[in-house]
């Protein structure tokens, strides 16, 4: 399972080597004569004080001032540099607009059981609107037990990979819109990250003191390939707000396949849903517990003060259900579900019963997935459409 606020740190971590190795590789070029090849302002510049900005953060802020207190650590995006560095600018400027949303705004971490997770996944958001949609949070991590795969474009290495973390922000880095919301998926790759240790970092920082420029090309030609894998990030803006959930991921500028895009709103909505409709002293919604401390040897930060809790599901999946719901997703979750032969019904989201005539009416209720005529069943049979069915 997936530590969210270890995963924060990470991407911090990440954020403050490339931008130390970026300053050194720019001194080293300054110093040949040569135009520097990264930035040398915002977080670029900055960004040795990022940990206390966030530590310094009140839940009382106004965007207007979490945009100042933030902002001379943002990477903003430039023209007229390589697809390659557009790219990790562009992420590295996610890790301080989404900490410091995370840091004001909840602090909190859901981890979701695995039972939950694949419920949630097979369960369709059709007819359900942004007015059914209330954030537990105006920002939230989640965590996974099963990690969505995603097969990354060409453009970007190719390669599959596994996310098992989503951090969510109601807003977005081109702007606080109230009406917005932003999802990052990080990879458990980053689990195999090596941060520059404190003494890396002396050493280098001597190495530019004293002019050693070989040492410096050498050290950050090693350090700053195959550093950023920076996972997928997509948002909704005010423009979708009329558009029915399940629809969205068609029209989105996606990073990743439709198919993953759909994942993380399906989960992350069904979570929202979810945890709407259950009593408020439900045993399936733990307490709120101190996350583990990733240990450290940059100072205090924000995500020390990570509470976490873990939800779970009210229902109980059979192994059959298990094993049916965890595959397909495109067949299944599209297919009707009228024949009477033992199928896979999705489950839906849906008004309080007596109130399916109220547009006014949220939809608070869950008809959870099944396995209709279950008992039709063969031993070890699986039920039509199911050789094809979510999460594979």
């Amino acid at each position: 399972m997936a530590n969210g606020a270890r995963r924060l740190e990470q991407i911090l971590r990440i954020y403050e080597d490339i931008c130390l190795e970026w300053n050194a590789e720019n001194a080293r070029f300054k110093a040949l004569k040569q135009k520097t090849p990264y930035r040398t302002d915002g977080g670029a510049a900055n960004w040795k004080r990022l940990r206390n900005a966030l530590l310094h953060i009140r839940p009382d802020m106004t965007n207007e001032e979490l945009v100042a207190h933030i902002d001379p650590y943002r990477v903003w995006a430039r023209e007229g540099i390589s697809a390659e560095l557009a790219e990790v600018e562009a992420c590295l400027d996610w890790v301080p607009f989404t900490l410091s949303q995370w840091t004001r705004d909840s602090r909190r971490v859901f981890t979701l059981s695995h039972d939950l997770q694949t419920l949630l996944n097979a369960t369709s958001l059709e007819g359900v609107t942004w007015d059914d949609i209330k954030m537990p949070f105006r920002s939230f991590v989640v965590t996974l037990a099963k990690p969505i795969i995603a097969t990354l474009p060409p453009e970007r290495s190719g390669m599959t990979h596994e996310f098992d973390t989503i951090v969510v922000c109601t807003q977005t880095p081109e702007g606080y819109d109230e009406k917005s919301c932003s999802f990052w998926a990080l990879p458990n790759q980053i689990d195999s990250y090596r941060p520059i240790s404190a003494t890396q970092r002396r050493e280098l920082e001597e190495s530019v003191r004293r002019g050693n420029w070989h040492q410096v090309e050498r050290f950050c030609r090693k350090e700053l390939s195959n550093r950023w894998n920076p996972g997928f990030n997509f948002t909704i803006d005010s423009n979708f707000r009329s558009t029915h959930v399940s629809k969205i991921a068609d029209s989105l500028d996606r990073p990743v396949d439709r198919t993953e895009c759909d994942q993380v709103i399906r989960i992350i909505m069904g979570v929202c849903l979810y945890l709407k409709s259950l009593p408020a002293t439900s045993s399936h919604v733990s307490s709120w517990k101190n996350d583990e401390i990733l240990p450290t040897d940059r100072g205090a930060c924000v995500t020390e003060e990570a509470k976490v809790c873990t939800v779970s599901t009210q229902f109980k999946l059979s192994t059959r259900e298990r094993v049916a719901f965890e595959r397909n997703i495109d067949e299944v979750m599209n297919s009707p579900s009228y024949t009477l032969s033992p199928h896979f019904r999705r489950g839906f989201w849906h008004r309080p019963r007596g109130k399916g005539n109220d547009p006014a009416a949220p939809k608070t209720e869950w008809t959870r997935p099944t396995i209709v005529n279950e008992h039709l069943l063969k031993d070890g049979e699986l039920p039509k459409g199911a050789s094809t069915i979510l999460l594979s």
